[in-house]
């Protein structure tokens, strides 16, 4: 498992928003650290921070913030949609609905970026529990980053040393 945190994001979220790549495979072993495994630590997470997936060829974001007022922080069956799919919205009981990758969701508000869609992370995490988390990641909470994300690598660590 490789987790590094690379240089800040320039021109992006702000200068406390850090990329970090989860990759089981770089060094050819599996990884027993699952999406239920960061589930859990992220529900245990008492500092407030934003973190997100970058779901490239789907052209949407998953993320979690335990910021209320943040559009990362969206809940459960709701999602920010870019301004763009408006039309697409089909409307049921006076409440916007859009359906996007096989799901259904309600909108909780509009983007105007190049992302289609902000849907929330824990749904996509408890969807596959047993799958080995992977991939891009970005998180932002603000001065206390670094450490979050060194609690997240011993996290880590610690499920690996258990097999």
């Amino acid at each position: 498992m490789t987790l590094s945190v690379e240089e800040q994001i320039t021109n992006s979220i702000n200068k406390d928003t850090y990329r970090i790549y989860i990759h089981p495979k770089d060094l050819e072993v599996e990884t027993n650290f699952s999406n239920q495994d960061l589930l859990s630590w992220l529900t245990k997470q008492t500092e407030n921070f934003t973190i997100y997936k970058n779901i490239p060829q789907e052209a949407s974001r998953l993320s979690f913030s335990n910021e209320k007022t943040s559009i990362y922080s969206v809940e459960q069956g709701a999602a920010y949609i870019n301004v763009w799919n408006k039309d697409d919205q089909i409307v049921r009981n006076g409440k916007n609905y859009f359906y996007f990758n096989g799901r259904e969701y309600e909108v909780a508000g509009y983007i105007d970026n190049y992302t289609n869609i902000i849907a929330n992370l824990k749904t996509f995490l408890a969807e596959s529990p047993d799958g080995a988390i992977t991939g891009e990641y970005y998180l932002d909470a603000g001065e206390k980053s670094e450490s979050i994300i060194h609690g997240l690598l011993t996290t880590i660590q610690k499920k690996e040393c258990y097999y």
